[in-house]
């Protein structure tokens, strides 16, 4: 009995569109944020190389929960509304508008420091570039935590572009003589 009501819940999760690992957990493909949150994640272009993601989120809204396993620079051209990222273990954090507040709330936080180091430097860059008119950029690696859902909690929309790297060159790029 219990085989087959495990073998119908894996249907159903196949049905639904979420892809089970062997350990019952969802598979990486499945969490993918174009698969898992498509509503907020929009694909502008994509090759070998690179995907560049338009990423939309409501006031009031809450993606659904997903994953980026590709290192990848935001792109932020306007403000950022007040926003509540929360982890699929219950950890996460709130943002003040232009992501502000992470310093205050990143001791207990379970980052690695060079994304602590950035979250710190977007923290401060961000409404400087605005203020300028420019936009701001912030490089971080793939998602290695659990998967997140970010919850907007202002009036306006959450929006930025994710530049994502499927392949980096780094420096064997020195051994080519052609690309």
């Amino acid at each position: 009995m219990k085989v087959r009501m495990a073998q119908l819940l894996i249907a159903a999760a196949l049905v639904a569109g979420v892809g089970l690992s062997a350990q019952g957990k969802p598979s990486a493909a499945s969490m993918d944020a174009l698969v898992a949150a498509p509503r907020n994640h929009k694909v502008l272009y994509e090759d070998d190389h690179v995907r560049i993601i338009e990423v939309t989120v409501q006031p009031g809204e809450t993606e659904n929960l997903h994953s980026h396993h590709y290192p990848s620079v935001f792109i932020y051209d306007a403000a950022q509304p007040k926003m509540r990222n929360h982890f699929a273990d219950g950890t996460g954090w709130d943002y003040t508008r232009n992501l502000g507040g992470f310093s205050q709330q990143s001791g207990g936080l379970h980052l690695p420091p060079r994304a602590k180091a950035a979250m710190a430097r977007r923290e401060a860059d961000l409404p400087a570039a605005l203020e300028a008119g420019w936009p701001a950029a912030m490089a971080m690696g793939p998602d290695t935590g659990p998967p997140h859902q970010v919850t907007n909690l202002d009036t306006f929309p959450h929006h930025f572009y994710r530049f994502e790297f499927k392949r980096i060159e780094g420096t064997s790029i020195m051994k080519r003589t052609v690309y």
